[in-house]
């Protein structure tokens, strides 16, 4: 006889009735914005209470990939403590939209691993899985579960499983967690943007358990992504006290979904013409204000709240009228394009500013730059052999002198010997200089122009 786990958090998280919560689940998938053209197998979301955190749940369960079969569903045991992974022997959960199976052959398979056990009371009263359901029996009605609720363990095991079953593509990956908790509004805003910023960068070595209920599972994902060179893109970023307050003790939200390429590409394929847009709109606020473009009066996609980093490239008649930008990312992306195409247009010493009669006839080019990474060489012949032409941003540093080239000037200087030279030139050193503190530094750039 089939065994079936009954919800214990119908009534109190989400609605006990069928078809409220049915019609609730399909008001918030209809009411949240479908910036991104794309499908995930990956993501991160919260589970609180609907009223709370429903929205933003749904602002990733969105772009789930309705092919998958099977949803490996990683949450944080919050009731009962113990070491590893605790599977269920249940054959079925339930909720009000009826019964959800559970993979068993999945299960046993991962059961043979020495850190899970099967532990039906851990599953007993726990929230984190089942407030996923919902939204997995209305987008996916076919699929199983296979729940995984962890204890004490380290993130590399959640690694080690995400990597172990990706490459199937009938399997996906959710993992639950709310953000910080019972801080200030103010505070908990600062903590969650900071808890991003580690999430979106992959940045993750010194997070801290008490950002995230749920920080193995997310940690987890980071790493996978980061080997994989897959990025983690925000749909969502809230509070509790945004939604119904008091602000004195609120809990954050954070939806994430996975994107199978860099941060860069995906931008470039879903938004090339609102990265252009961005730029030209704050050049003709320049011509218009003099001040860029006021960014905060619109609302934009989630990602261009990430940070990033780009330099905006004008070009008059095919000649260079200005070029601009930042090296490191430490602001929203969607602040470096306005600001940088701003700078570009009026603040290149090498021009005059960008004139109204000019505007109409520039072309523009955002190249959004990767997170620089120091290149380790013994000697200059050692750092010139590492280096990729075309491929390769290439920024130098020895004391106060600093200089950068991005990728594109390779067109101009095809050979290493003389980019290395020029770009020694730039910094103010002789083409000659090497030292024992000469360091370097190397990003890669996505190209996005008119």
């Amino acid at each position: 006889m089939d065994t079936v786990k009954t919800a214990a958090f119908a009534g109190k998280f989400y609605p006990d009735n069928q078809e409220k919560l049915d019609e609730l689940i399909t008001k918030l998938l209809i009411q949240t914005t479908r910036e991104y053209n794309t499908k995930t197998r990956a993501m991160i979301v919260p589970h609180a209470g609907y009223m709370y955190s429903g929205k933003t749940a749904a602002a990733a369960f969105g772009y789930l990939n309705k092919n998958v079969k099977n949803i490996f569903i990683i949450a944080p045991a919050h009731r009962l403590e113990f070491r590893g992974i605790a599977l269920s022997t249940y054959d079925y959960f339930e909720t009000p939209l009826g019964q959800i199976k559970l993979n068993k052959d999945l299960i046993n398979e991962i059961s043979y691993d020495e850190t899970t056990d099967f532990l039906d009371d851990a599953y007993a009263q726990e929230h984190s899985i089942e407030v996923q359901l919902p939204f997995l029996q209305k987008i996916l009605p076919q699929a199983q579960i296979v729940p995984l609720l962890y204890g004490q363990i380290p993130y590399q095991k959640i690694t080690e499983i995400i990597e172990k079953y990706w490459e199937n593509k009938d399997n996906a990956f959710i993992i639950s967690s709310d953000l910080s908790h019972f801080y200030s509004q103010k505070d908990a805003q600062k903590i969650d943007e900071y808890t991003a910023e580690m999430i979106e960068s992959q940045n993750i070595a010194d997070f801290h358990p008490l950002q995230a209920c749920g920080s193995t599972g997310i940690i987890g994902l980071v790493q996978f992504a980061k080997t994989k060179a897959y990025s983690l893109i925000r749909t969502d970023l809230t509070t509790s006290g945004e939604i119904s307050g008091p602000n004195d003790s609120v809990v954050g939200y954070g939806a994430w979904i996975l994107a199978e390429k860099t941060k860069s590409l995906f931008i470039k394929e879903q938004f090339s013409d609102l990265v252009l847009s961005i730029c030209r709109e704050s050049i003709h606020a320049g011509i218009k204000t003099g001040n860029s473009l006021d960014v905060d009066e619109k609302m934009y996609p989630q990602v261009f709240y990430e940070q990033g980093a780009c330099f905006v490239t004008i070009t008059l008649n095919q000649r260079l009228r200005g070029c601009m930008g930042s090296i490191f990312a430490h602001k929203p992306l969607l602040n470096d394009l306005a600001q940088n195409a701003y700078k570009s247009a009026f603040s290149d010493t090498r021009f005059t500013g960008l004139t109204e009669e000019e505007f109409s006839q520039i072309k523009l080019a955002v190249s959004l730059l990767s997170e620089p990474g120091i290149i380790e060489f013994s000697d200059e012949n050692d750092l010139m052999e590492q280096i990729e032409p075309y491929k390769d941003g290439i920024i130098i540093q020895d004391g106060n002198y600093s200089a950068v080239y991005l990728p594109s000037v390779w067109v101009q200087l095809p050979d290493k010997k003389l980019f290395m030279e020029s770009l020694k030139q730039k910094a103010g050193l002789p083409a000659d200089y090497f030292s024992k503190t000469f360091r370097a530094y190397r990003f890669h750039t996505v190209y996005i122009d008119e």
